[in-house]
């Protein structure tokens, strides 16, 4: 338990830099969370995020997989895991360091995945809020604080968690707004983004491309 309590310390003692991103505690996004009081439920708190040294930075990870019988009509199962980013680096994927809060059953796929989403938002409400918690190295009690910094997942679980129609719609990015096309003299209406136009509308450079 001591040894995890050490190396649960990695994001405490991280000293970040405005010159180059060895981890996440570089990014933007971290240092403007850290400049910025914590919000739940609309109410501001009195506090910052990642002020305190317990508090844990966390991501949620959604991979869609196949499970039964490999069919390939489509993801049928989805894990809901928690990667702890106060971890080192070297171990914050290990399959033991990983947490499994619940998982989304199948045969089929979630149509509106933000459903089964719902109980764990609720979590993490109380966790930005505080959860009395015991330090077993300092032998007293504090407030445990852990915010979710980022969504990660693979492309279905993104496109099911930003609601969006994703790789096969007219505007299949999340990023940009290319607009995809489709062979209107063929029975299959599948979009797709080619670099060449087929009517010489446009043509894109693959180190060009409009955001």
């Amino acid at each position: 338990m001591k040894k995890s309590l050490t190396e649960l310390q990695y994001q405490h003692n991280y000293t970040t830099s405005k010159d180059s991103i060895s981890d996440v505690f570089d990014s933007e996004h971290y240092q403007n969370l850290c400049a910025t009081k914590v919000t739940v439920d609309s109410q501001k708190l009195p506090r910052r995020y990642f002020a305190g040294k317990h508090d844990i930075a966390f991501s949620m990870c959604l991979d869609l997989y196949l499970l039964y019988k490999q069919r390939r009509g489509g993801p049928s199962a989805c894990p809901i895991l928690l990667q702890i980013y106060n971890l080192p680096p070297k171990v914050r994927t290990h399959i033991s360091w990983l947490i499994c809060v619940g998982v989304i059953p199948g045969p089929k796929g979630p149509k509106q995945l933000t459903t089964f989403l719902h109980p764990f938002e609720n979590e993490c409400a109380l966790l930005a809020k505080g959860i009395k918690t015991f330090d077993c190295i300092e032998q007293d009690y504090f407030q445990l604080h852990a915010y979710n910094m980022v969504p990660l997942g693979d492309i279905i679980a993104i496109e099911k968690l930003l609601n969006i129609k994703g790789h096969n719609g007219k505007y299949p990015c999340c990023s940009c707004e290319i607009k995809a096309i489709n062979n209107p003299e063929s029975p299959d209406k599948t979009y797709y983004v080619p670099l060449n136009h087929p009517k010489k509308v446009r043509a894109w450079k693959v180190t060009e491309l409009p955001l």
